[in-house]
Formats: C-alpha cells, structure tokens, sequence
C-alpha cells in the first residue's frame, strides 16, 4: 500500500459522470475501479463528491458500490459555504 494520506475522492456530476481519483468511469467499472483504490490505500476514507443536483437515489447506488467495494469509512465531500 502507499501513503496513508491519499483520498480516495468518488466524484459525480450533474450530468451523472463519475470518477475515481480523477479517472473517468462508467458505472460498470466503479465497483471493481474503487476496490482497486480501497485496497491500494485501506486506511484512507472514501469521500463521495456528488453534485447537489443529482437525485438521492443515484448517491445510495454510490454509497452502495462504495460498501461493495469494501471501503471501511466512507464520508461526503462539502463545499463550505460562502
């Protein structure tokens, strides 16, 4: 494993793109791309940058392929406010 400090950041914009580490991918990629991750930093939380427009139901199939792909701590990115 490398560095304990890495993020292993999940992002999802409003058009429903995701990314792991700033990787595109498809959803039928996330899983198996996050476990990838999850393995390769296993102390670093998951943090799942979602656009505040994208339905809650598309943010619980994240939060689920998170917890499929074994993360143990798993955190939502925020913007601070302004």
């Amino acid at each position: 494993p490398e560095s304990s400090a890495a993020t292993v950041a999940v992002t999802m914009t409003k058009t429903g793109a995701l990314s792991v580490r700033s990787a595109p991918v498809s959803w039928n990629e996330l899983e198996p791309a996050l476990a990838r991750e999850v393995k390769r930093f296993p102390d670093s939380p998951v943090v799942l940058r979602v656009d505040q427009s994208v339905p809650y139901r598309e943010v619980a199939r994240l939060l689920a392929a998170a917890k499929g792909a074994g993360a143990a701590r798993i955190a939502f990115g925020t913007q601070p406010l302004e």
